[in-house]
């Protein structure tokens, strides 16, 4: 494992950094069993002083077997960043087969509100690959959208209910100037699209504003210029929870297509949003709202405060049309390779859904269970 801190692992400099470690890394193990002495250690450290100034680093290295190969300060504290992803993707794999056979897919329903008329409730639970862009092929919110035109052709509300896990829209640690980033996206046990909005900024002529293609979820303030050259400066703001974008900076005209990500602070509304769209698009009148339902946290989402006692969760209602519970491995496969926060922190939840209410506390728990049974002390992780 290699651990790094004081500073975002998007941040240039820390990647240099990681690269460094990778490379260090790589060395050791081509290294033959017989040759891994103090002077590959000397060899690695001098390679590691080459990096930027007041970087710190952590590594320890082993042979398939588990022996020790190479450890540079391998039990300072840091703030490992991605890298606890693996403890909580193992937790998972600890009981993997349970964690699948309890999963669900998305579902949607409608509910009766009188005179003939239905609400449409889409019900997340805690699926992180429901998808309904242009061209989706598998776990399509599309399907469901296509079960309520056969229906009916006239709904009221469009309701995105995430009451599956409490509601804990970003996890412990998550500053407030990470959430406009797409990797700081909003948390819901009904997610959408990775809970981010793409959008395309196309350069104009020189002194003009360039062309912004995006759905129209957001209210966007499109105040970039664009300028001579290729040069790509674009900034862009949001206060939480505001459905209001700012772009600002320059794009040069001969700059390629510009890609942006905006994130979403509510998923279950988006996920709603994006269901009314497609029921438009089928011929469903739409009269009402969309709206969302959530469930507040509460003391009995804390193991502790519940001593013990098991939650019995009453028989969910039957659904229209719902769809298949999507492969955990294959998400955990996302998770470690592509470093996927979101997939990561609605992966804790499952696992915390399975012990008890779904919070972070819960899959915490979980978790320092597993770790306990490997034999980790519980300042080691």
């Amino acid at each position: 494992m290699v651990m790094l801190a004081d500073g975002i692992m998007l941040q240039a400099r820390i990647m240099r950094s990681f690269a460094l470690l990778v490379t260090a890394t790589l060395l050791c193990l081509s290294v033959p069993a017989g040759a891994r002495d103090a002077g590959l250690q000397s060899a690695v450290e001098a390679l590691l002083a080459t990096g930027p100034a007041g970087t710190r680093y952590g590594l320890f290295v082993t042979d398939m077997a588990g022996d020790p190969v190479l450890a540079i300060n391998p039990d300072e504290r840091f703030i490992p960043a991605s890298n606890t992803k693996i403890f909580t993707t193992a937790t998972a794999y600890a009981d993997l087969a349970a964690l699948q056979q309890a999963a669900l897919g998305t579902g949607v329903r409608l509910e009766p509100v009188g005179a003939g008329r239905f609400d449409v409730i889409l019900h997340g639970r805690g699926d992180a690959r429901l998808a309904s862009l242009a061209g989706c092929l598998e776990n399509c919110l599309q399907t469901l959208a296509d079960a309520v035109a056969k229906r009916t052709h006239k709904v009221r509300n469009i309701i995105g209910d995430d009451s599956w896990f409490p509601t804990e829209r970003w996890g412990p640690g998550m500053s407030w100037n990470n959430i406009q980033s797409r990797y700081g996206t909003g948390i819901s046990a009904l997610s959408i699209d990775n809970n981010e909005i793409a959008a395309t900024v196309t350069p104009g002529a020189i002194g003009a504003t360039p062309a912004l293609a995006a759905n129209d979820y957001y209210q966007i303030d499109n105040r970039i210029v664009t300028v001579a050259g290729a040069i790509d400066a674009i900034s862009m703001d949001r206060a939480p929870n505001d459905r209001r974008i700012r772009l600002a900076g320059t794009l040069g005209v001969d700059a390629p297509p510009a890609s942006l990500y905006f994130s979403i602070d509510d998923p279950a509304h988006y996920a709603a949003f994006r269901l009314r769209t497609l029921l438009r698009e089928r011929g469903v009148a739409v009269t009402g709202n969309t709206a969302t339902r959530h469930r507040a946290l509460t003391a009995a989402d804390d193991p502790q405060g519940r001593h013990g006692v098991a939650i019995m969760w009453p028989q969910g209602p039957a659904m229209l049309a719902e769809l298949p519970a999507q492969p955990i491995a294959d998400d955990v496969r996302i998770i470690n390779k592509q470093s996927q926060n979101l997939h990561a922190d609605l992966l804790l939840r499952r696992i915390g859904r399975q012990a008890g209410s779904g919070s972070i506390a819960d899959g915490e728990a979980v978790l320092q269970q597993v770790m306990a049974r490997a034999g980790l002390a519980a300042n080691s992780f």
